[in-house]
């Protein structure tokens, strides 16, 4: 019988046969070769599994009704046989070289659970948006993780034996289940961030605002568990779901949507309410004349996504 494969890579789909090509074909790329491509078909209802038949032996291919990326990345995990576990979903490629510079690193380290690198972010065409990569005073321990996400997932080689010692991914999380793993394994493990840029991200559009709430809640379940929630005094717990919660609100005023731009505010400064201290509002910066006015900055942000809601529902009730 063939050796197993060293590495497994995990690809979720979920009605996504117009990006899957390119991710499959960024794995075949790979200088690196002793792999397996495992893809688990989440119910799609377009013509995905038509795509991944053009593929043949390359690749192995699972289907379930729809369930989530962590049911389907748990079922891909089940089905692989490789010692290394890699990530990558379906709208999303690596560069040819992500698995022969990272592979290496895990062998020559039994220490680490698992490794990851910097990302380019990219638009639907491929278009440069942002490079996602860790601050450089963030070190790869628990403690600087619970802080800030700052691991992306499609960078990720973990070893199978950790994964399995933390019981793989929660599939009661609705989404950030990713951060929620990294979590669980640095509680328990070491891990490597490499200052490579190994991958493109793709972002594009589906219903945002719906999913930003979504997630906002889903971060705060995560650190609301047992083991995250005890590592953090009351007055530091506070403090991490408020800037959660500017963070979104943030997003929230990008979109434009005032509204929730102005619930996660106001949820911001009522969980802490100098919680100004520790964030900065992008679009008041400028206006900072000393530290101390930092604190107002919220409540400025409070009120003026107030009126731009208030104005917004006028406007809308005048027509």
């Amino acid at each position: 019988m063939p050796a197993p494969p060293k590495v497994s890579v995990i690809i979720p789909t979920y009605n996504r046969a117009h990006f899957i090509r390119e991710a499959i074909q960024s794995v075949l790329a790979q200088a690196y070769a002793d792999y397996e491509i495992i893809v688990v078909d989440d119910g799609s209802t377009d013509n995905t599994k038509d795509v991944l038949h053009e593929y043949g032996d390359k690749l192995k291919y699972f289907y379930q009704s729809n369930r989530g990326p962590a049911a389907a990345r748990n079922l891909g995990i089940s089905k692989s046989e490789g010692e290394y576990i890699a990530f990558l979903d379906s709208d999303d490629v690596w560069m040819p070289n992500r698995l022969e510079v990272q592979v290496p690193v895990l062998d020559d380290n039994p220490d680490l659970a698992f490794i990851c690198s910097d990302a380019r972010v990219v638009d639907s065409c491929g278009r440069e948006i942002n490079i996602w990569r860790k601050s450089k005073n963030n070190n790869e321990t628990f403690e600087s993780l619970r802080e800030e996400n700052f691991i992306s997932t499609l960078t990720v080689l973990m070893r199978r034996t950790c994964f399995d010692a933390v019981s793989g991914f929660d599939e009661n999380l609705p989404c950030v289940v990713d951060y929620d793993l990294w979590l669980r394994l640095a509680k328990n493990f070491k891990f490597l961030y490499l200052n490579e840029l190994l991958a493109n991200h793709r972002v594009h559009q589906g219903n945002i605002s719906r999913d930003t709430a979504l997630r906002a809640r889903a971060y705060k379940r995560i650190l609301s568990k047992k083991e995250i929630w005890d590592t953090m005094n009351p007055l530091h717990r506070n403090i991490r779901v408020a800037k959660i919660y500017c963070h979104f609100a943030e997003a929230f005023y990008e979109m434009p949507y005032h509204k929730g731009a102005f619930i996660y505010y106001l949820k911001a400064a009522l969980r802490y309410p100098l919680i100004g201290i520790y964030v900065e509002p992008r679009r008041l910066r400028y206006a900072r004349l000393k530290r101390l006015s930092c604190i107002f900055d919220i409540y400025v942000l409070i009120l003026e996504t107030a009126l731009k809601t208030c104005k917004r529902k006028l406007l809308q009730k005048g027509g």
